[in-house]
């Protein structure tokens, strides 16, 4: 599965990433996650509203940070 985060990244940190990265924890699955802070790159992805989730190159969450039972119900369908 390939996860994509597009969020600028404050302090270091991806707020998207840290829930993301539990919830494949804990659903065991395999992934290859990336994320691009670079706001210029945003449109090359079809993102007009950071921060943005793609899934398999879709956009699955757009404009918010998702909560971690959001970023759940996703991952456990694909």
């Amino acid at each position: 599965m390939d996860i994509l985060i597009l969020e600028e990244v404050g302090w270091g940190h991806s707020k998207i990433a840290v829930v993301t990265v539990a919830v494949l924890e804990k659903l065991n699955l395999s992934h290859d996650l990336n994320i691009i802070g670079n706001p210029l790159k945003f449109k090359d992805y079809g993102v007009t509203k950071p921060p943005a989730l793609l899934i398999n190159n879709r956009i699955v969450t757009e404009g918010y940070v998702p909560t971690y039972e959001e970023i759940y119900n996703i991952l456990k369908k694909v």
